[in-house]
């Protein structure tokens, strides 16, 4: 039987034998009737389908021989991923004298604002030998890239003169349940892994406490001081006084900044707080933080009620970020560990619009600021 016939005219003018594709595409017109049909058994549409294929497939030599043509060879505009070969990692590359494999997470070059997608590379060798995913790619770590689109969803609403007193910092601390009477206790999920706390949720269920005993400050010195100092740029030790005038939410607070033992001026700056995103870390000691803020030079007369503090404060400078361990006493005593990204680096990525692996170096600069806050915060003995 010539399946062409049965989809084609009646005289079987067009002897080529049409795909399946144009047969099942086919208005009803164009399909055999009942009576036609070369079995007239094949009631059923499977008895028919079954048919066609074995006479498809009976056919497929005569037709090969009778009407073969070659076929030009397929071309693609990129290598295909079996044509491939997957690039190593770490001193592999080295040796072959180019960087490691990154996936392209933004798209066309010229550069982007836009947050980071895709996956990020492995950036260490694998001890198996075995590539870090099926795709030879390792994929972006979770709480990171929220950090990351978070922080981009609120810097790309700030105008340039904003974004140049950006501030960023990331403290320790316990993020505790909001209920009158409580006993403020540390927030318990049902979870056993650190994960962002919804925006939602943090807003009317919790607050967040910065407050360490001294004994763990001076541990969390000893933990740094015991870190590789090949990363230690330079540390400082400072003692000022803060005078705090409350501005409010919309304008900020103002504060000027005095050194302890001169008097002199150190800083008068408005600072306002802008956004925060919590992280639940259930087998630490500690959560974490991180607050966005904007801190601008003012010459604003100070007005209103003031508070004072004093803030003593050992600071450790890394390429990157800074870690500051800072005893304040005023109207009470506290003790606090927190690390700031560097400003300059932050928005230097984040406004490289010729670079089109910006945001991936924004990100990059959140992960290395928040590994350095798990490195504390796991070390600490509660």
């Amino acid at each position: 039987m010539d399946i062409g016939k049965m989809i084609n005219d009646d005289n079987g003018s067009d002897s080529r034998r049409t795909s399946v594709k144009s047969l099942l595409n086919s208005p009803p017109s164009a399909l055999p009737s009942s009576d036609d049909r070369p079995d007239s058994k094949a009631s059923s549409t499977s008895d028919l389908a079954q048919q066609l294929t074995n006479e498809m497939e009976s056919g497929d030599e005569d037709d090969d021989s009778a009407n073969h043509k070659p076929r030009k060879p397929r071309r693609y505009s990129r290598p295909p991923i079996w044509a491939t070969r997957w690039q190593g990692t770490g001193r592999q590359a080295e040796r072959d004298h180019r960087p490691p494999p990154r996936a392209d997470r933004r798209g066309p070059a010229g550069g982007s604002r836009g947050p980071p997608g895709g996956a990020a590379p492995s950036a260490t060798t694998s001890l198996t030998g075995c590539p870090p995913s099926i795709s030879g790619i390792k994929p972006f770590e979770s709480v990171t890239r929220s950090v990351t689109s978070w922080l981009h969803a609120h810097l790309s609403t700030m105008s340039p003169e904003q974004l140049q007193t950006v501030e960023l910092e990331a403290k320790i601390g316990t993020i505790q349940h909001k209920k009158a009477g409580a006993d403020r206790a540390r927030l318990d999920l049902p979870i056993v892994t650190e994960a962002v706390v919804n925006q939602q949720y943090v807003q009317a269920q919790c607050s967040f406490s910065s407050q360490l005993p001294e004994a763990l400050l001076e541990e969390a010195k000893r933990i740094l001081d015991a870190a590789d100092p090949k990363f230690i740029k330079s540390t400082e030790h400072t003692i000022h006084r803060d005078e705090i005038y409350e501005g409010g939410q919309d304008k900020g607070n103002l504060r000027i900044t005095r050194d302890d033992v001169t008097g002199r001026q150190v800083a008068k700056i408005r600072k306002k707080a802008i956004a925060h995103i919590m992280i639940h870390c259930p087998t630490d000691p500690f959560d974490i933080r991180l607050s966005l803020a904007t801190e601008s030079p003012t010459d604003d007369v100070p007005q209103g009620v003031c508070r004072t503090r004093r803030k003593d404060r050992i600071s450790y400078i890394y390429d990157g970020f800074r870690a500051d361990l800072t005893k304040v006493s005023g109207s009470s005593m506290s003790s606090e560990l927190e690390m700031e990204a560097d400003s300059h680096k932050l928005i230097g990525y984040f406004t490289d619009q010729n670079d089109p692996r910006n945001m991936d170096k924004v990100e990059e600069l959140l992960q290395i600021l928040l590994d350095s806050m798990r490195y504390v915060n796991r070390r600490l003995k509660v």
